[in-house]
């Protein structure tokens, strides 16, 4: 090894190699060893110099093992220091957890007794108001088992009345009680209609069978209460009588097709209904005013259509368009007639079916096919001219004979 490449240690002074950080023979770190020994170039220095360093070596180590004694003194109080805290702060840890242990606790024992009186107050009220609840049904059951009772108490007695009543086990009374009905009803009294339908029969002969009024006006009002509701009625002078015209709605009669809006989705099947429709109404005012002096009966069936003029040119915006600004009115579709010299053969219109009525009509007026019938979205109801949805309703115009 070459003496300039060693460094000698400041406390045993033997060399040590500058790749080593601690001495090889006694240990310490070489921060404060001696500088490398000359080179073997330079002259040797004398002895003294080797003392001086030694000297001077011995010194740096003595302070070093003072500082070393020093701190760790000092690092061994800061230690007791800091345990002596960390067990006083682990104390005062204990006693906290302690102090909330408790505390928690009384108030979980507070809750658990506010709670029970709290359960016992509402089975308090409870109980009170189930017995209540069984006062009040008790009462009600003691009425209703009277009330029963009372009942039957009448029934029985009624009862034993009618085992007593000879009239009644004779049958006498209930050929009374027929006897005063067939006078009434061949006086036409009113008291004897048990529907709408009987009292206005009832009033449409009652008016019939007046002399006191004029005929025509008469007749008119028979007209009037044998046609649908809201019905237009005419009545005119004829060479061999009088001219009945009725003008009616088909939505009076079938609500499904009021409005613009129809349940039929062909123009045959709305034909039919149509003529179906005229031939009842053509019936009832055979049935009611065929006595009264009429040559003939004409009906015609209006419902409610979109007019509007669309040119052969135009585009289907454009038709689109026109067919939404239409005018809702009602128009007459169907129109048929009846005159009183086919109808000699007939003794009682009300036994006759309606196939037969509808053969004996003359149609003077069928338009069905001109109106076109827009299908709408399946199992909906389909709509004429364009309509759309919100024409449901019948317009207010008046109805129309032609």
């Amino acid at each position: 090894m070459n003496p300039s490449e060693v460094t000698l240690c400041h406390r045993c002074g033997r060399p040590t190699p500058p790749t080593d950080a601690r001495c090889r023979y006694c240990g310490p770190t070489l921060w404060f060893s001696s500088p490398p020994a000359p080179s073997a170039s330079k002259p040797d220095r004398p002895k003294w110099t080797w003392k001086v360093t030694a000297l001077s070596a011995g010194t740096i180590c003595a302070i070093s093992l003072l500082y070393d004694s020093a701190l760790s003194r000092n690092t061994h109080r800061y230690l007791e220091s800091l345990q002596k805290e960390f067990s006083e702060v682990q104390t005062k840890h204990r006693e906290a957890s302690v102090a909330l242990k408790a505390t928690l606790a009384q108030k979980l024992s507070a809750l658990e007794q506010q709670h029970r009186e709290q359960l016992k107050t509402e089975e308090t009220n409870l109980d009170a108001q189930l017995s209540l609840l069984g006062k009040d049904q008790d009462t009600k059951r003691t009425a209703m088992r009277k009330a029963e009772e009372g009942r039957i108490a009448a029934d029985d007695k009624r009862f034993e009345g009618l085992l007593k009543d000879d009239a009644l086990w004779s049958g006498k009374r209930a050929r009374d009680r027929r006897e005063h009905e067939w006078k009434l009803r061949k006086a036409r009294d009113p008291e004897i209609a048990a529907s709408t339908f009987e009292a206005t029969i009832l009033k449409m002969q009652s008016i019939g069978s007046n002399p006191a009024l004029d005929p025509k006006a008469a007749l008119k009002e028979v007209a009037m209460l044998a046609s649908p509701p809201n019905s237009r009625v005419e009545v005119r002078d004829g060479a061999q009588g009088f001219l009945i015209r009725v003008a009616f709605s088909l939505s009076s009669l079938d609500k499904s097709e009021r409005g613009a809006v129809t349940a039929h989705d062909s123009a045959s099947s709305l034909r039919r209904a149509m003529r179906d429709r005229s031939g009842e109404v053509m019936r009832d005012l055979y049935e009611h005013c065929g006595n009264l002096g009429i040559s003939k009966v004409s009906v015609s069936c209006n419902h409610a259509v979109r007019q509007s003029y669309i040119p052969k040119l135009a585009t289907s915006e454009e038709r689109a368009v026109l067919e939404r600004e239409s005018l809702l009115v009602m128009d007459c579709l169907f129109r048929g007639s009846i005159e009183r010299s086919r109808t000699k053969s007939i003794a009682s219109w009300r036994d006759i079916p309606l196939t037969t009525v509808t053969g004996l009509m003359n149609i003077e007026k069928d338009t069905v096919e001109d109106v076109k019938i827009h299908p709408a979205a399946r199992n909906k109801s389909r709509f004429f001219s364009g309509g759309d949805e919100s024409d449901k309703e019948d317009p207010k115009t008046p109805l129309r004979f032609d």
